[in-house]
């Protein structure tokens, strides 16, 4: 099941997401957390607008199931690497 939200919500959260990771970056927080934190908010503002503004939420639709499994490897393969970084 697709959740499917009204395209003025997704705007606010994209705005809300878009602050948070901004607040993380201005704050040199430099942990694995705050960078995974990050990663998770791009993660979910990706997953917002292929959902609400490029048509994609559509259940018939085989391309939403081929850009969420891209997206979960591309997830994978760079949260991957930025556990294995060394952290200073």
């Amino acid at each position: 099941m697709t959740l499917r939200i009204n395209e003025n919500v997704a705007l606010a959260l994209l705005a809300l997401l878009s602050l948070g990771s901004f607040v993380l970056v201005e704050e040199d927080i430099m942990s694995l957390a705050a960078s995974l934190a990050a990663f998770a908010i791009g993660l979910l503002k990706i997953n917002l607008v292929f959902g609400s503004f490029m048509h994609l939420g559509w259940r018939h639709r085989p391309w939403r199931q081929v850009l969420t499994v891209w997206l979960a490897v591309v997830a994978v393969i760079l949260a991957t690497g930025l556990a294995v970084l060394p952290w200073e």
